[in-house]
This record gives structure tokens, C-alpha cells and sequence, in this order.
């Protein structure tokens, strides 16, 4: 065992709390202190004694470039930060997010600033600090290492760290994050109760940033028992630049959902509870009769902390809340809920996301900062003010808004009585509404709608040539032709040539639906599409043609056709699409001709009423363009085929 886990049940709170004083009367703020601390306490430690030291910098990837490096240490790495990438909104699967000619850099230069990363010295500065920061808890080692690797991949995505110096600081950490932790489950876990922590303390984020946070580590789990996501990669797996990663290799063709069924859902069984109530009125935890619970929640994590079902309906309905009673100690509570989405109708499913204190019950409930009713308004005010909470200020009653964006509707009202707290209602809306968190569950759904085959041997095929005795051909280096008739193609700052080999494609960054050995009969022609780094907005068409006598794969034929457009391929801008002498979506057809000569106009044209394009063409003995024009002129798409057997294709 790397750490020790402490459950904490009633009889060891007890013997915490009344040790030494047997029948001493604690006061209400010493029991509440009491029970955080002893919560801080049990929490799970790493046992440091079983640590090796790992060295802060491996200058064994000094050498290395994005062209030499295994996928699968990039996607390791990709996994200790997909929680936290993809909760600021970007893009797990790229490192640090996105690219640094994209918008949304923004977002990650904002990280850095924040995290005190302005520059490549100061990210590798502020990485080294957080490593070596002093620790006794598994939540907060995971939050130092889970930030000191975001640090560095967001310093490497805005520029400020070449790549060999990214692997160079975060394979060690990531050393480190394997050595100290038991999964991805546990790490993501402890990483996001740090984040929970932050917050609480009013550090940064919100109950809407936390609630996110939790349900990407939720998915993430939930979506690798499908081979699918950011954890679908061994954990065990050594990370060196050669490293490949078996988890596909046994992997079946279809998805054995009997083998899930039964089992809790991923958010229901990966609850995470805060370790402390905080300070910070909008981090969305709350404490509800000594437990402490972030909202969301769902009924199961009540009737854990020994609350017991006395009235409710036998299953719930997703379009309609019902109200459960529970019972505990001869005090009751009545709680609305719903269920989440179709699959997950048991009651102990059921999602709570909303908190009325003047119809909960008989027991004393606390929002950060000790506010609760009882408590004067304006303390509870102070408490608002100190962390700059946006609200309203009503005559009976304080509103606040618990995220900064407009979209997201969660909520506190604070209702006042007397110059007291009366009550208050918390409501904490995840993903932009309830509407898009039941979206996002569907992935975790045990009907394998999200289990693609192809997509993980796709994934897979990229490192097989790091296996021991694999034969790998690898990308040739090209320079981008100043002629149509070298059938060059650059993709993003790579360059190819037409014929080209699924392998290569893959090699490239493409994820397609369909795998290397797809069966193509002889004399037919078959399309199929891959998606550019894997992103549902880069689609890319490609055809192949069996020319032989006998069937067969996919992989073993020339990929001899490719066709792009800005209706496919919409990240082009992102991703740059290039043809010879470095033309780009978006040139007019002036341009074209300017540079490749006159192209004749097709007979043929499309219109479906929304877009309406003319065709052009340019054609050699090689093979063909079509250039996809639209009335304006603007150069939106192209169709490109050089001939592997020209008797057979005229």
C-alpha cells in the first residue's frame, strides 16, 4: 500500500471528540472544529518512506522533438492534466489545451498569470515549488503535482518552454504522480478534493469551476471502462521516450455491456466530499447536520452517513422532482431530487442540486464562513464582501451569484428575519444547467454508445513501432512543392505526399472510424474519413482502390485521394491546410489562377440552399484538383486524386 485510508465512522468521531472528557459538554464551534480537523486527519497519506527520489529534471529527453517522442508518454502526460484542461474549456487531448495561434490561448496565458508563469523561467520556478512544497495529505500532493504539470504544459502551448524542455520537467513529476498514487481514479480523485480545498478557501473558482472539475474526473473514469477518454492508457506503463501502452491489446471488438451492468455509476460511486466547509460562501459545499457535502450530491451519499429512506417513490422520473424523507437519529429531512438521466432511476441515484433550509428540516445546516441561521445579517454580509461575491441586496433577503458566467444559474438567497438569518436556499447548476449535465452522463451510459474500436486501434497503431521487433516507416521530411504536380499536402506543419499509407496518416495525428484492416473487395473503391488530432471539426474524406485481384486491408492499399473543406475541416486555421506554394482556405480564385494558371470551370456545380459552390479544376497526367469555389470567389475546399493505376481509374 502506497497510502493508508482511515474511514471515519461515528464511533472513532466519538472517541476523537470525547477522549479526556467524559462527560464534558463540547460547545457547537468546538465540535464543528473538532469534526474538520479530525476529517483533515483521517484523510489519506502518502507513506514517504516507500518513496524513491526522483530527480526534479531528466536530461534524457534533451534530445527529443514532438516527431521522436512515443504518443503514448504524450497521452500519460495528457491524462495528469485532463481534469484541469478541460475544466478551464479547452481541449484535453492537445497539451496545455489548444494551439498557440488559436483564441483560446488567452485562457491559457490567464492560468499562467495567475499561477505566477509568465515566462518560461518562471513556469519551470513555479513547477520546481510546487514539487517540492512539504506535504502530509494525498489531496494535497496531488493538487501540487496536478498544477505543477498544467503549469508546464501551459508554458509549452503559449511558447515559453520548447518541447524537450516540457518532457525534460514534467515526465519527473509524472514519476512522481505514478509512484504516489494507485490509479488515475485515486490521483484524479485526490487532485480535484485539492482543487475543492482551494476554492473553499477562496483561493479561486467557484462551486460551478469545483462541480465541472467533478464531473470530468467522473467521465473520465467512467469512460475508460469502455477503452474511451483520457485514462483509457496503463497507469503501470514505464514513461520513457519509447513507452507503449497494452491497454487496447485485449481489447474486444464489441463492447460487453453485461459485464456493467449492476454496477453504480462512475458519479454516484466517485463522489468526492470536501474535507473542510471552507470559508468561501460560493465553493458549493455545505454542511448538513455535522457531514459535510458539495452540491451536488446524490441521495446515496446521505444514506452513507447513516441517513435512512422512510418515503419515497419506487424509481424517479427525470422530468419531475420528487421529494425523499430520510430519517437519522429521530430527526428528519426532506430533500428534492431528480434523476439524472434515464439509465439511473434508483432512488439512490437520485441528484440533489438543491438545498432549502426552511423546508430541509429539524437540523442545524452551515454555509461557509459559519453562515446559518441565527447568525447576524450582517455578519453574513461580511462574509459575502470578503470574497467579492456578486449579489443583490434585497430587503428581506441577500442573492447571491455563486459563478461568473452569465449562463450558469447558480444561486444562494440568504433570507433575513430580524436582522438574523432565517434560512437560505443553495443552488448549484453544473455545466450551464441540469439540461447539459444529463447530456454529458450519457457517456457514462452501460449501452456502449461510446465505444469505438476503430478510434482505440487507431490510437494504438501510433505506438506500435516502439514494440519490441515492430516495423515503422515513419514520415519522410518533405518541403511543400511550388507545384500542383508533386501532389504535396501540408497539415498543420507537416508535409505529405500523394500516394500516402493509412500508417502514415496516422503517424500524422488522424483518428479514424474505421480500422487498418477494414476488408476492401477487388476493384472497389472506399472511402473513409479521419478527424485531425481527434477533433470532431477537423474531419478529412480519403479514398482508396483496390486495384488487385484478391480483397484486401485497408492499411496495406495507397491512400491515393484526400478532400478538405472549410465545412469539414473548419479548424483549418487552427491546424493550417496547405496546397503548393502554401495556399490556404479562404484565398480567392483569383489567387489560384494567379498562381497555378487558368483552371477550368465544371459543367457541374451545388446548391442546397445555403451554400452554393462552383467547381474548378486542374488536371496532369499524375492526377486531378477540384477546387470547390464559392460566388464570391473564395476558395472553400478541395478535391485531390493522383492515379495508382490510370488504365483502371479512366
Amino acid at each position: 500500500m502506497k497510502k493508508k485510508m482511515v474511514e471515519l465512522t461515528a464511533l472513532s468521531m466519538s472517541a476523537v471528540l470525547l477522549a479526556g472528557c467524559e462527560f464534558t459538554t463540547i460547545p457547537g464551534e468546538a465540535l464543528k472544529a473538532a469534526k474538520e480537523n479530525a476529517k483533515k486527519e483521517e484523510a489519506a497519506e502518502i507513506d514517504k518512506k516507500e518513496l524513491v527520489d526522483i530527480p526534479l529534471v531528466d536530461d534524457s529527453f534533451s534530445d527529443c522533438t514532438e516527431s521522436n517522442v512515443s504518443n503514448d508518454l504524450v497521452r500519460w502526460l495528457l491524462a495528469t492534466t485532463a481534469v484541469e484542461v478541460q475544466g478551464q474549456g479547452l481541449d484535453w487531448q492537445q497539451i496545455g489545451g489548444t494551439k498557440s495561434t488559436a483564441e483560446d490561448i488567452e485562457t491559457v496565458k490567464k492560468y499562467l498569470n495567475e499561477n505566477n508563469a509568465k515566462d518560461g523561467d518562471a513556469a519551470l520556478e513555479a513547477a520546481s515549488a510546487l514539487v517540492e512544497e512539504d506535504y502530509t495529505k494525498a489531496y494535497e500532493r496531488a493538487y501540487n503535482l496536478g498544477t505543477a504539470e498544467s503549469i508546464l504544459a501551459a508554458s509549452y502551448c503559449a511558447g515559453d518552454l520548447e518541447f524537450n524542455q516540457y518532457l525534460m520537467h514534467a515526465v519527473p513529476v509524472a514519476k512522481m504522480i505514478q509512484q504516489e498514487f494507485d490509479s488515475f481514479d485515486d490521483y484524479g480523485d485526490n487532485y480535484v478534493t485539492g482543487y475543492m480545498c482551494h476554492v473553499g478557501q477562496g483561493d479561486c473558482g467557484d462551486a460551478s469551476r469545483v462541480g465541472y472539475r467533478v464531473v470530468l474526473q467522473q467521465a473520465f473514469v467512467g469512460m475508460a471502462a469502455y477503452y474511451d477518454g483520457a485514462y483509457a492508457i496503463d497507469y503501470d506503463m514505464e514513461l520513457t521516450g519509447e513507452a507503449y501502452s497494452t491497454y487496447f491489446d485485449e481489447m474486444p471488438e464489441e463492447v460487453d455491456t453485461k459485464s456493467l451492468e449492476g454496477k453504480a455509476p462512475e458519479f454516484v460511486q466517485g463522489y468526492i466530499a470536501p474535507i473542510e466547509l471552507g470559508e468561501n460562501p460560493a465553493s458549493g459545499n455545505i454542511e448538513i447536520d455535522g457531514d459535510l457535502y458539495h452540491v451536488p450530491f446524490t441521495i446515496k451519499q446521505l444514506t452513507d452517513n447513516g441517513w435512512e429512506i422512510k418515503d419515497a417513490p419506487s424509481e424517479l422520473n427525470v422530468n419531475r422532482d420528487d421529494t425523499i424523507k430520510l430519517t437519522r437519529n429521530r430527526k428528519t429531512i426532506k430533500v428534492t431530487t431528480e434523476a439524472i438521466s434515464e439509465g439511473y432511476t434508483d432512488v439512490q441515484y437520485g441528484f440533489v442540486d438543491y438545498i432549502d433550509t426552511a423546508t430541509l428540516g429539524d437540523v442545524e445546516v452551515s454555509l461557509p464562513g459559519d453562515i446559518k441561521s441565527g447568525m447576524d445579517m450582517e455578519d453574513a454580509k461580511d462574509v459575502i464582501d470578503k470574497f467579492e461575491i456578486e449579489n443583490d441586496d434585497m430587503t428581506d433577503s441577500v442573492l447571491l451569484y455563486i459563478s461568473d458566467d452569465s449562463d450558469n444559474k447558480s444561486k444562494i438567497c440568504i433570507t433575513e428575519e430580524d436582522g438574523k438569518v432565517s434560512s437560505f436556499v443553495l443552488f448549484v447548476s453544473v455545466l450551464n444547467g441540469q439540461q447539459n449535465m444529463e447530456q454529458y452522463y450519457t457517456t457514462l451510459k452501460e449501452d456502449g454508445s461510446n465505444y469505438s474500436y476503430a478510434q482505440a486501434m487507431t490510437i494504438k497503431a501510433k505506438t506500435d513501432k516502439y514494440r519490441p521487433g515492430a516495423e515503422y516507416t515513419g514520415l519522410p521530411e518533405l518541403a511543400l512543392s511550388d507545384s500542383l504536380d508533386d501532389f504535396t499536402i501540408q497539415i498543420d506543419n507537416t508535409v505529405i505526399q500523394l500516394p500516402t499509407t493509412y500508417q502514415q496518416l496516422l503517424e500524422l495525428g488522424f483518428i479514424f472510424d474505421d480500422s487498418a484492416d477494414t476488408i476492401v473487395q477487388p476493384d472497389e473503391q472506399y472511402e473513409f474519413s479521419g478527424y485531425y488530432l481527434g477533433n470532431e471539426y477537423s474531419k478529412m474524406n480519403f479514398i482508396v482502390i483496390n486495384n488487385g485481384e484478391e480483397e484486401a486491408k485497408l492499411g496495406d492499399i495507397p491512400v491515393q485521394y484526400v478532400r478538405a473543406t472549410i465545412f469539414g475541416f473548419n479548424e483549418y486555421q487552427d491546424y493550417p491546410f496547405k496546397i503548393a506554394q502554401g495556399v490556404e482556405f479562404e484565398a480567392t480564385l483569383e489567387d489560384l489562377q494567379e498562381k497555378y494558371g487558368t483552371l477550368t470551370k465544371s459543367d457541374n456545380s451545388f446548391d442546397n440552399g445555403y451554400v452554393q459552390l462552383d467547381y474548378y479544376t486542374y488536371e496532369t497526367e499524375k492526377g486531378w484538383y477540384t477546387f470547390w469555389v464559392q460566388p464570391e470567389g473564395m476558395y472553400s475546399g478541395v478535391e485531390i486524386n493522383v492515379y495508382t493505376n490510370k488504365k483502371t481509374e479512366e
